[in-house]
Order: C-alpha cells, then structure tokens, then sequence
C-alpha cells in the first residue's frame, strides 16, 4: 500500500449560487471596474462549473469594459460571455424561462406574475417554478421573487 492510498478522500463540489455570487461580487469590488448586480447574477447564473471560469468571465467583463472604456451593462456582458456557453445552446436567464414559459402557454409574462388561479395559468406558472428549479440555482425565495 502507498502513502497516498492512505490519505483522506474527499468529494469536492462546485460551489453553491450563493458562494459564487459572494465571490464574484467581492472580486468585482476589488476590480477597477465594479459591474452592476445585475451583470455579477447574470454571470453567476450561466458560469456554474468552477470558481476558474468564474473569474475568468469577470475578467473579460471588466477588461472589455476597460478597453472600450464604456460602463458594462447586460448587452455588453452577454456579447463578451456570450461564447463560453456556445457547446450548451444559448445561455439560460430568468428572462428567457418567463419568456419561454409564456410563449409555450400562450400567456404574456404579465400574466405569469399575476395573482390569477385560472388553472391553465397555474399550471404554466408551477411549470416555470420547475423550468427555475432544474435549469438554474435560485433558491424557491429567489423564484417567488421573479413571479412577484
């Protein structure tokens, strides 16, 4: 037997989306560029596999940011990243899934965040809470503050 069968043994999971968005603010704070929350959830959602690639994404961001010297904004971040996710399809956003969901049911995304208990409209909402669940990391809070 060698030392190394010895050692311990540990499965090491990519990190949570609570973890990847806390890193990613904090480096984003510390860059000369800090970007919008809305640009570190959208990199969070679509970068899940290491905290590498992750930083990787910031990077590219930030430095694309710095050399067209314009204030990074949804677009921006979408066309710089847009390439990282080429082998999974297009990236999926929150925005896509309602707009997904709506189109599928015939229901405008308005609809989806009512109140209403119509059952066809209930039905294409718990859908959407799944399509959330399975397709991204927010948590069931997160969902229910997407729907309102």
């Amino acid at each position: 037997r060698s030392r190394f069968k010895m050692g311990l043994i540990t499965d090491i999971q990519p990190p949570d989306f609570e973890t990847r968005l806390a890193i990613v603010r904090k480096k984003s704070e510390q860059s000369e560029f800090p970007l919008p929350a809305a640009v570190l959830d959208f990199i969070v959602t679509n970068i899940t596999n290491n905290i590498r690639e992750l930083e990787g994404a910031l990077n590219r961001v930030t430095a694309y940011a710095n050399l067209t010297r314009t204030p990074v904004t949804m677009e921006s971040a979408r066309q710089v990243l847009g390439d990282l996710s080429a082998g999974e399809g297009r990236m999926v956003t929150p925005e896509r899934i309602l707009e997904a969901t709506a189109e599928f049911y015939g229901f405008s995304i308005e609809e989806l965040k009512s109140k209403s208990r119509r059952r066809p409209l209930v039905t294409a909402r718990q859908v959407g809470m799944y399509l959330f669940r399975e397709l991204t990391e927010l948590s069931y809070p997160q969902i229910a503050k997407i729907y309102g």
